[in-house]
């Protein structure tokens, strides 16, 4: 494979990454509100054994089906705490 053609695919690699991340954002932006909860009562719920702060971190590293507010907060779906 030529060095041009590496770079193509590259490049494509990454178009197809971004898309992906386009798609992702709006499947989970059309999660009904009531699905969604704060980082808080998802670290006091009996299912989870996480600080706030690190279910905030885990969103932030994309480990939890989560989106961000206006304002910052994170909220993490509600399937997350039967995984």
């Amino acid at each position: 494979m030529s060095n041009r053609s590496r770079k193509q695919l590259l490049a494509l690699c990454d178009e197809l990454e971004k898309q992906i991340g386009l798609l992702r954002q709006m499947i989970i932006d059309e999660i009904p509100e009531n699905k969604w909860i704060t980082t808080a009562e998802y670290a006091n719920h009996p299912n989870t054994n996480l600080t706030a702060k690190t279910a905030a971190n885990y969103c932030k590293q994309g480990r939890l089906k989560s989106r961000q507010t206006p304002t910052g907060r994170w909220q993490i779906h509600k399937s997350e705490l039967y995984k």
